[in-house]
């Protein structure tokens, strides 16, 4: 589905900033001087504000210009008409359950052989530090904190050994969970994907840190607190399936793309939340995730 936006763009240009090809583009309409020697190539200037659009929306948008000429006792101005066709998000979100073997224990679930996968829709995605909204249809809100990997290129029956080329960062996310419904689904052996992929039920932390800013993937901490309280915490040498097998794992059956998020399990002490709580994630010692449940 398209949907389509208008924008008007306006260039400052001064008589220095023309001599040296300087540009400082805001919203508003395009102004050129009547003077000759500093009038500036149109199509640079429709060139110039494109590019900008294109990196103030990054990948989000195609960006189509159209312009008119209007008369202004101050000179020539062009008003940009731009037009954004908003493209499709690609990015999935996979997840890892039972991935902690204590996790497992206090849930009283059984110990799998291989990874347990299941994903989420992007809408279940929040950021920027976004409130969460607590749901109408579950009284218990459970939450569980995991690390998120990050890929970085495309690959499909990814050996082990070449995995950790496919991702480049590692971020936290809180995989809220609807333990409620989630129970009824397994008593009666359904799926369970409404009780993790509803609206908002993945926040995700804005920044990623770099993998090759640890010293150790498989010897990484990370918590939560909750108003100000630890719950849970965990360290990436707990893991049954290390980052590098979950890789591996996946791409058997699915081709990982550019963007695909990976949450990697939790482990223990998941719990209720309620209106009013602040939710605080670390990776080590840095705060990454920090939002309000509403």
């Amino acid at each position: 589905m398209t949907s389509w936006y208008c924008v008007a763009a306006m260039l400052l240009i001064s008589e220095l900033e023309t001599k040296s090809n300087c540009f400082r583009p805001v919203i508003g309409t395009v102004a050129q001087p009547k003077s000759r020697q500093t009038q500036i190539n149109r199509e640079v200037i429709l060139g110039s504000i494109k590019s900008c659009l294109n990196v103030l929306f990054k990948d989000k948008t195609n960006v189509l210009i159209k312009y008119q000429k209007t008369n202004t006792k101050k000179g020539l101005s062009l008003f940009i008409v731009c037009k954004f066709a908003k493209k499709r998000a690609f990015m999935r979100i996979f997840a890892v359950g039972r991935n902690y073997a204590e996790h497992i224990q206090e849930l009283n679930n059984e110990r799998p052989d291989e990874p347990i996968v299941f994903t989420k829709p992007d809408t279940a995605v929040l950021r920027n530090n976004a409130p969460f909204y607590y749901p109408s249809f579950s009284r218990d809100i459970h939450h569980e904190v995991e690390l998120v990997l990050r890929i970085c290129k495309e690959g499909k029956n990814i050996e082990e050994k070449f995995a950790s080329k496919y991702y480049d960062a590692i971020g936290i996310g809180i995989d809220f969970t609807a333990r409620d419904i989630q129970t009824k689904l397994k008593a009666k052996s359904l799926p369970w994907d409404i009780a993790k992929g509803f609206n908002g039920s993945a926040p995700i932390s804005d920044k990623f840190i770099p993998v090759e800013q640890f010293a150790d993937k498989n010897n990484i901490n990370f918590k939560l607190e909750i108003d100000g309280q630890l719950k849970q915490q965990g360290n990436t040498n707990l893991l049954l399936f290390s980052f590098d097998y979950i890789i591996s794992y996946l791409s058997k059956f699915f081709t990982l793309r550019t963007g695909d998020l990976i949450f990697t399990g939790t482990p223990k002490g998941v719990g209720p939340v309620t209106i009013g709580n602040k939710l605080t994630a670390y990776i080590e010692d840095e705060k990454l995730l920090e939002f309000e449940v509403k």
